[in-house]
């Protein structure tokens, strides 16, 4: 029933399921972006991540602010974002820690069942959407200077994940590798049940900054398998083949 009112990203949680969500990560297992760089260019894994814990929200967001306002950051030629295992969660969380590669600006839109709109904007260090602010880097993360930009995506790839590529989408020198997503690129909203129960519904379909708006699976620009490697390898030779001077 859940499914018909919402669409198949809505769903239904127990009181159990809740309780479990609720309940923090096992002390020091908090998913939090890492970095790896090869030559010039930097790999930085985001991974999937729910919670209801500030405190485990702002570790997430103090890695990616660790990452970004590195020395070996700021001297990179290129970027590899990889959500290839990125399964989803809160990307509220996950488009404030990329705000320093995203331009300023609108970066994506939801539009609601009845056709209107409204903008996700990252400006600086903060992410919003309309007049809610989503959060934001510790103040000495700053923007750092436009680079290419490689997508790594999967079939695993879903929800919150799917928006991070969406975010990207139509800004200059980004790419994606692998292979289609899972296509849950709607938004959710939640109301709990008197007994604790919860009902996740659907409310709008994700749209790109160019108002390209997207009802199922999102195919990479390159296909390759991201299981073995192969997509990682394609998206950091092109982003090294795209860097300045290069």
């Amino acid at each position: 029933m859940t499914k018909l009112a919402g669409g198949a990203h809505s769903f239904f949680s127990t009181p159990a399921d809740v309780a479990a969500w609720e309940q923090p990560y096992p002390s020091g297992h908090v998913p939090v972006p890492t970095v790896s760089y090869d030559g010039s260019v930097a790999t930085v894994v985001v991974p999937g991540f729910s919670s209801a814990h500030q405190d485990e929200a702002d570790l997430y967001l103090e890695a990616a602010a660790e990452i970004f306002t590195s020395e070996r950051a700021r001297s990179t030629c290129g970027w590899v974002v990889d959500v290839s295992a990125n399964t989803g969660g809160d990307l509220r969380v996950m488009l404030v820690a990329l705000s320093p590669l995203l331009d300023d600006g609108v970066v994506e839109v939801f539009r609601e069942r009845d056709g209107s709109t409204s903008d996700v904007v990252v400006h600086a260090n903060t992410g919003s959407w309309g007049d809610e602010v989503w959060g934001e880097l510790p103040a000495e993360t700053t923007k750092l200077p436009s680079r290419p930009i490689g997508i790594v995506q999967s079939g695993a790839t879903a929800s919150a994940g799917e928006s991070v590529i969406i975010a990207f989408t139509g800004q200059e020198d980004v790419a994606t590798f692998g292979s289609a997503t899972a296509g849950f690129t709607t938004v959710n909203d939640g109301f709990e049940l008197p007994d604790g129960a919860a009902v996740t519904l659907s409310f709008a379909v994700m749209g790109d900054r160019e108002g390209n708006f997207y009802e199922g699976p999102l195919a990479p620009d390159r296909e390759v398998d991201p299981a073995d490697g192969s997509a990682q390898s394609a998206a950091r030779e092109w982003v090294a083949d795209h860097c300045p001077n290069s």
